[in-house]
């Protein structure tokens, strides 16, 4: 969108509009009038004055009109004195002199009460001339005055009462009723209303005017078709500006925005709000902000317009003017829960989850089943970590109206909560017919571990909205990963990082990517093709519960283990084609011990390859490593900081033709692996070093993990 901060009216523009008495019902408020008297002069002048004192001898004392200087006058300077009268006073003082029976005289006050805004006994004046002539003409202006007064109650009573007597003119009646409905949000009756508008006169076209829009919101396209075709062959209705509104609200639902611009062109005024909506669907923030101006200028309590202005100051980054908007249009629409609901959501795209939580609060308070304030709780919820609370408000959002993103939102809420089913349902509503990328790259996750082709479908479909979708992109490397394409996998999550270096999903795919490159021979090398089918030749042993306790120099053991000269915990293969060995070690007992994983040869005349390679914790509290003898003290090689808490260590073959292994620390691998010399290899958990006199050390070692080939 483009910038509109030059388009927002400023300060002095709502000012003088509502200095006009267009501030949502302010003409409905009588202008209170400067009623002044007046003195006529003997030489036929008149003073135009307020009278403020006449005394026994027709001395009188005045004030001009000015407000400032004050005059007295003595008989014969004057020769009359008259007193004016205020609107009020004077509509008493015309009703005394209404003949009785006489409609057009209360028709003629009528006309004159709207002259100075005094409604209420315009009605007054209608309804008695209703009483004793029922005219078309006069239901008809009641009508609308009922409609200044916002008293929809009496017009509908009224229009009701007029149609039971089956009167001429019944379609105009029945159009009228159309509008109210609209105005009160009722649709479905309002369309009920135009259509006998039609069966009364099939000529009517303000009622398939009306239709047309009305079942374009509705996504009855075709009936909308059908009645628009209707319009365009009527050669008195085809050019008017009100059938140019409805072909362009019917090619703006049908998403034929293009055809839609031009149609609103030719509506004239009644066509700017929507002519707006279809300048931000075209992606024309700069037009669309100068349509909503046109909107209001027109009718400054148009809301949507206020509201949609305000989205597109939001979509141009200035939120400050788009808290503006929705602060006028809360002003014009006190009771209206959507100046509050969009308010929430420019909160919550400024990161302030507890003021877009106030005012999706104030939004409920309005109206307790606004969709999109449901939705609003829901999703911060959500942003929360709690899934479990956000369900309901998202289940309530859709029962409420909200569509698409609250069945994306909901979807991801299942996601979290381990639903996968529920979660597949939701997304596949969310993006069934809809753009909307990430609804279909989460539908894309939620089908990955059971469907990875309609996975893969799923991810394309958001990267075709939106080729730098960062979830998309990530869900299409997992599936390119998965069928083991590993180099194109790797290349896909760097693509991702290149855009956002910290993503941990890019960053945990690559590092599987590269750590699968690594292991990739064992298939290769170890896998044996049995018919259809690939029999696995390598195996797994695994050892849980070991613990170890060094006091006084002397190792003791308890739980499981495999215990070969009583100083470590060992797995031990059956053969030389070690692949793989970690332990997960707990160092929260263990002091200034060094402990870790060892891979080695028990010292021995048959072992002509002593060497071993050690992956520790050393006393420092650093990762390091070592290679050489098993018998000469370890040079250690520290490597950074070893992580808190329980570590996964682990030392795995890198090359099947070289002596190289990657040393990695909770799935984290070093840059480069180690070279070095080892043959017939023993495995180890232990410690290395002597506890103090009076220390006892511990060491705690779960999860021992051996993969070896057959």
């Amino acid at each position: 969108a483009g910038a509109v901060a030059a388009d927002f009216p400023d300060d002095a523009a709502l000012t003088a509009l509502r200095a006009a008495g267009k501030d949502g019902g302010g003409a409905l408020v009588p202008v209170e009038e400067a009623v002044f008297d007046t003195v006529v002069l003997v030489d036929g002048r008149t003073i135009v004055c307020t009278i403020l004192k006449v005394d026994a001898d027709g001395t009188v004392q005045i004030r001009k009109k000015d407000g400032k200087s004050t005059m007295t006058l003595k008989k014969p300077e004057y020769t009359e004195l008259k007193y004016g009268l205020g609107a009020e006073a004077e509509y008493q003082k015309r009703t005394a002199a209404v003949k009785a029976g006489s409609a057009k005289e209360h028709d003629e006050l009528a006309a004159w009460c709207l002259e100075k805004n005094l409604y209420e006994n315009a009605a007054k004046e209608l309804e008695a001339s209703l009483r004793i002539n029922p005219r078309p003409v006069t239901l008809l202006k009641l009508g609308e005055v009922y409609a200044v007064l916002s008293d929809p109650d009496r017009e509908i009573r009224l229009y009701r009462d007029l149609l039971e007597k089956r009167p001429a003119g019944a379609e105009a009646i029945w159009s009228r009723l159309g509008r109210v409905y609209e105005a009160l949000g009722l649709p479905t009756r309002a369309i009920d209303a135009y259509l006998n508008a039609i069966k009364a006169s099939p000529f009517f076209p303000e009622a398939k005017q009306r239709l047309v829009g009305l079942l374009s919101a509705d996504g009855r396209l075709p009936e909308a078709e059908t009645y628009m075709t209707a319009l365009a062959a009527d050669p008195k209705a085809k050019d008017l500006p009100e059938t140019h509104l409805a072909n362009g609200t019917l090619a703006y639902f049908a998403g034929r925005f293009m055809e839609a611009k031009t149609e609103l062109l030719q509506a004239g005024a009644a066509g700017s709000h929507l002519l707006g909506c279809t300048e931000a669907a075209l992606g024309h923030g700069k037009e669309a902000a100068l349509a909503f101006r046109s909107s209001l200028e027109t009718n400054p309590d148009q809301i949507d317009s206020w509201l949609n202005l305000g989205f597109v100051c939001a979509l141009s980054g200035d939120v400050v003017k788009a808290q503006a908007c929705f602060d006028e249009a809360a002003f014009r629409a006190p009771v209206s829960p959507n100046p509050w609901a969009a308010s929430g959501w420019l909160q919550l795209k400024q990161a302030k989850p507890a003021e877009a939580g106030a005012a999706f609060d104030e939004a409920l308070k309005r109206d307790s089943r606004c969709a999109f304030a449901l939705l609003g709780k829901g999703k911060i919820a959500l942003d929360a970590g709690d899934a479990l609370a956000a369900e309901p408000l998202l289940l309530a959002s859709l029962k409420a109206g909200a569509g698409g993103p609250a069945y994306r939102e909901l979807g991801l809420a299942r996601l979290r909560m381990k639903n996968t089913s529920g979660a597949v349902e939701a997304l596949r509503r969310a993006a069934q017919g809809s753009a909307d990328p990430d609804a279909h790259a989460l539908l894309g996750f939620a089908l990955l571990p059971t469907n990875p082709q309609a996975a893969e479908q799923e991810f394309r479909a958001a990267t075709a909205t939106n080729p730098t979708h960062e979830l998309a992109s990530c869900g299409i490397a997992a599936v390119v990963y998965a069928r083991r394409e590993l180099a194109e996998a790797r290349q896909r999550f760097e693509a991702v990082l290149a855009r956002v270096a910290n993503h941990l999903f890019a960053q945990r795919g690559k590092r599987l990517a590269n750590e699968a490159t690594t292991r990739r021979w064992w298939h290769d090398e170890f896998d044996r093709k049995d018919g259809d089918g690939v029999r696995r030749t390598w195996v797994e042993r695994e050892k849980e519960g070991l613990k170890v306790t060094l006091k006084s120099g002397r190792a003791q053991f308890a739980g499981k283990q495999n215990r070969d000269d009583g100083a470590t915990a060992l797995v031990r293969p059956t053969s030389d084609r070690f692949l793989s060995f970690e332990a997960e070690i707990d160092f929260a007992k263990c002091g200034r011990a060094t402990a870790g994983v060892t891979i080695g040869l028990p010292q021995s005349p048959q072992t002509p390859n002593p060497n071993v390679l050690r992956f520790v914790r050393d006393a420092a509290g650093k990762l390091a490593y070592a290679a050489g003898p098993a018998q000469a003290p370890p040079q250690w090689k520290q490597i950074g900081e070893c992580p808190a808490g329980a570590v996964r260590l682990k030392i795995e073959r890198a090359n099947p033709n070289a002596p190289e292994f990657i040393l990695s620390a909770n799935g984290v691998a070093l840059d480069k692996p180690v070279r070095t010399d080892l043959r017939g290899a023993k495995l180890e958990v232990g410690t290395w070093g002597l506890a103090q006199k009076g220390d006892e050390w511990e060491l705690g070692i779960d999860n021992v993990r051996l993969i070896e080939a057959k």
